[in-house]
């Protein structure tokens, strides 16, 4: 006989022992559907339901503790989990991990012991059962950010880093050459805006500091924007930097080419949610791609959705408008929704839409000018200090330095009374 019906034989011979063993054991261990039924009416002492206990508002006592666990096990519940949970995030009667609250923990362990309840715990305040003030900033749910300062090459660059938060742990610092283009953008130097209905201070969307913000007033549903060039100016881009305020709207881009504004460009911005836990980086840069488009006059058009901006919305808002730091029209190429995709901004809801992470193909970027080699990027992590001070001999040309590194996406547990609420642990 072959080898090969050989090895044929025996593996047919073992795979029949191995199902002939199996159906013994089947025959043998069949369950008690009768026993099973039993247990399920009745169930036993280690068979029993379990489930949250709730002490909302730290509204508890010793002896309401005591009725719970004996409502509980007259119900046939062996087990409870308690969570602390404060809707209006303040102290209630009893404050959570106080000695007195203390008190009440070991008095409901000692009562369920004496009952027949199982006690556990959440193993933080809130819902989230993975935060707390214990949970130090390296040790938070973090994301990368940068802080960038530009230089000219030649000679020895001596320079203090930006560190973009306050909690910040350092990675790496890049340098790579300046793309010229991110420079050229439509500001008060170059150009004029106008604001349809007026506003005050229009001129700060294009100032070029995104420390000043210009008022939109909360009763107006469109604004009409005009921006008239000296001279013929190329457009390839188009951000909206927010301020501090929600913003819903549809937009349209237009450029006058031929004595007629001609769309370029619908979308809609939704910033209607400024948690944290729908995206860290919460004022991020809306950045939209734009037809390469050459002339001396543009206009934007944005509509209020879902009544954003009315004054009803947020009825405890301090103020009748809302701001926006600027609106950068530019000749650089840009990477669209960037903040979207790198989910630094995410769906504003717990339910997206089925296409909330569908995007567009955008366009390869072909002439290298408006982009940056990988070939051209150089770590010069060891060029800077503990402090963040750079002291870099750099090539001649202009450079872009950016400083990266993680800080805290800021998500924290709730709800939480004030002593037991703090940054979400990283989750790896």
């Amino acid at each position: 006989m072959k080898t090969s019906n050989i090895i044929k034989t025996v593996s047919f011979t073992f795979l029949a022992l191995s199902i002939l063993i199996q159906c013994d054991l089947f025959e043998r261990q069949q369950p008690d559907f009768d026993q099973l039924k039993v247990d399920f009416v009745t169930p036993a002492d280690d068979n029993t339901l379990w489930c949250y206990w709730y002490w909302i508002g730290d509204d508890i006592s010793k002896e309401g503790i005591t009725k719970d666990l004996e409502a509980m096990k007259k119900a046939g519940i062996g087990g409870t989990l308690i969570g602390n949970i404060n809707p209006e995030e303040k102290d209630g009667k009893v404050p959570m991990l106080s000695d007195a609250w203390w008190d009440h923990m070991v008095h409901a362990v000692n009562e369920g012991k004496r009952i027949g309840v199982d006690i556990g715990a959440f193993n933080c305040p809130g819902w989230s059962q993975s935060g707390g003030p214990w949970v130090k900033p390296e040790m938070a749910m973090r994301y990368m950010t940068y802080a960038e300062a530009k230089v000219k090459g030649g000679k020895e660059v001596k320079i203090q880093l930006t560190q973009p938060t306050q909690e910040f742990q350092d990675t790496y610092v890049l340098a790579f050459p300046s793309i010229a283009s991110e420079e050229k953008t439509l500001n008060t130097n170059n150009a004029k805006i106008t604001v349809t209905p007026g506003i005050k201070n229009a001129n700060k969307l294009i100032d070029k500091d995104t420390a000043t913000v210009a008022g939109f007033s909360k009763q107006v549903e469109n604004y009409q924007i005009d921006f008239v060039a000296r001279q013929p100016f190329t457009v390839r881009s188009l951000q909206l930097i927010p301020s501090k305020d929600e913003l819903k709207m549809a937009c349209e881009v237009f450029a006058n080419t031929d004595g007629t504004y001609k769309s370029l460009k619908s979308f809609t911005v939704d910033r209607s949610k400024l948690t944290p836990n729908v995206g860290p980086d919460k004022y991020a840069p809306i950045l939209i791609t734009l037809p390469e488009t050459t002339s001396n006059s543009f206009r934007l058009k944005f509509k209020a959705l879902g009544g954003i901006f009315q004054s009803n919305t947020f009825p405890n808002a301090k103020t009748e408008e809302w701001n926006l730091s600027e609106i950068v029209l530019s000749e650089a190429v840009g990477l669209e929704d960037y903040a979207e995709k790198t989910l630094g901004k995410m769906h504003p809801t717990p339910f997206p839409a089925w296409d909330s992470y569908f995007w567009d193909p955008q366009a390869a970027i072909e002439d290298n000018t408006f982009k940056v080699k990988v070939t051209d990027v150089i770590d010069i992590s060891d060029k800077m200090d503990s402090d963040g001070a750079l002291s870099w001999n750099a090539p001649p040309g202009e450079w872009t330095i950016q400083r990266f590194g993680m800080t805290p996406t800021g998500t924290k547990n709730a709800p939480s009374a004030p002593q037991g609420k703090g940054y979400e642990i990283d989750k790896m």
